[in-house]
């Protein structure tokens, strides 16, 4: 009896347990990376969508000699005098500007313009991001 060989069911065992710790120690840490790289994925979106509004913004105010800017929770509506409008209307995002009023023109050459962009994720409200800007155009 001296001479078998193979594996006593408590040797399974206690593998299959050490098997099953570790398992579940790397399902955890992958699905907290799927998690993390959601919200950074979001915040990227965000931050690129307030960029091009923010650059669009600013050719505006530097090319027309007024604008109309109108907002509410689910767009971005920009008028200038000149030319069609220019929309930004992302279903998964939530537009805010302050201390701006909707539909007020916009004068470049009399006025600047302050504004507080902040826009947040419709998946999860807790991703937001928020920029503070002034165009200015010489008089």
């Amino acid at each position: 009896m001296d001479n078998q060989k193979g594996v006593t069911l408590i040797e399974l065992l206690a593998t299959l347990v050490i098997f099953g710790i570790f398992s579940t120690i790397i399902w955890a840490f992958v699905m907290q990376t799927f998690k993390t790289n959601d919200v950074e994925v979001s915040k990227n979106q965000l931050q690129q969508e307030s960029t091009i509004i923010l650059n669009a913004i600013d050719e505006i105010h530097r090319k027309s000699t007024s604008y109309k800017i109108d907002f509410n929770r689910n767009e971005i509506i920009i008028t200038p005098n000149h030319s069609g409008q220019i929309a930004f209307n992302n279903p998964n995002i939530i537009y805010n500007l302050s201390p701006l009023i909707t539909g007020i023109t916009i004068t470049p050459k009399t006025q600047n313009l302050q504004l507080n962009l902040v826009l947040t994720s419709k998946e999860n409200e807790n991703i937001t991001t928020n920029v503070k800007s002034t165009f200015k155009r010489l008089k």
